[in-house]
């Protein structure tokens, strides 16, 4: 089995189900990974050259890697990059960084490569947020692409229900508390337990609103909802207290 019919898979399954077009997902591989023959990808399942961040809690690899800076100089430095089980969960890594974002910033800066029907827009957003310091990063991709014919990965799949899932409240804000309980992080987990229930069905693709302890405000979740096409937006709470109030969410599907 070669390294793209290897990849393909989950980068189509992850790719298409949260609008990152597969032929970028396997374009990165090949480029970052040698096609699966770097050290990294060899020690570390890691294709894509992702660091370890303040937020990784799993294995780690170190290794010394190459960087450019802005005028294209080249340096070396010694950097811990995250380790992983199989080639899938790097690739469900790599989208989970294209739809939620670093993590440490409030914005997401990878948004503009979400939901791109033309590779080209998507190479070059990727390098316009800053994802490498090659300032040749997007043409190598986008000739990789071209080179295998990976459009053929990013074809939409027909009768596909959407289902976008918000975990109600987050970040600044707790919803309702007691008994050392924050509805924010039982939303979350009820949520996390809904998708992965509805990941095991066939002609469904499932997207969270938040996926941390994160600050969202309702136009920023419903916008995403929108933008990605949702046939069904589903926003969970627990409004067993007595309290009163209401979100209103401005959905068009």
């Amino acid at each position: 089995m070669s390294f793209i019919e290897r990849l393909a898979p989950f980068a189509v399954k992850h790719g298409l189900a949260n609008g990152v077009l597969p032929s970028l997902i396997i374009a990165q591989g090949i480029l970052e990974s040698a096609s699966g023959t770097s050290v990294l990808a060899h020690n570390a399942n890691n294709l894509f050259g992702i660091k370890v961040g303040s937020r990784w809690i799993g294995e780690t690899y170190t290794k010394r890697t190459a960087e450019q800076d802005k005028d294209g100089n080249v340096h070396y430095i010694n950097a811990a990059f995250r380790k992983y089980p199989s080639y899938e969960g790097c690739v469900i890594d790599l989208v989970q960084k294209y739809t939620h974002g670093t993590g440490w910033e409030p914005f997401n800066r990878y948004a503009a490569v979400l939901n791109q029907k033309d590779y080209r827009k998507a190479t070059a957003a990727l390098h316009a947020a800053g994802y490498a310091t090659d300032i040749e990063y997007s043409a190598k991709l986008n000739e990789r692409i071209e080179q295998y014919g990976l459009t053929k990965y990013d074809r939409e799949v027909n009768g596909m229900i959407k289902i976008f899932i918000d975990p109600g409240h987050g970040g600044t804000d707790p919803g309702a508390t007691g008994n050392g309980l924050k509805e924010k992080d039982l939303t979350l987990a009820i949520s996390k337990r809904i998708e992965s229930l509805l990941k095991g069905y066939d002609g469904v693709q499932v997207r969270l609103s938040r996926t941390s302890d994160q600050t969202l405000s309702l136009k920023q979740r419903t916008d995403m909802a929108n933008n990605w096409g949702a046939n069904y937006l589903l926003s969970v709470h627990i409004n067993a207290g007595g309290g009163k109030g209401y979100e209103d969410f401005q959905w068009k599907g």
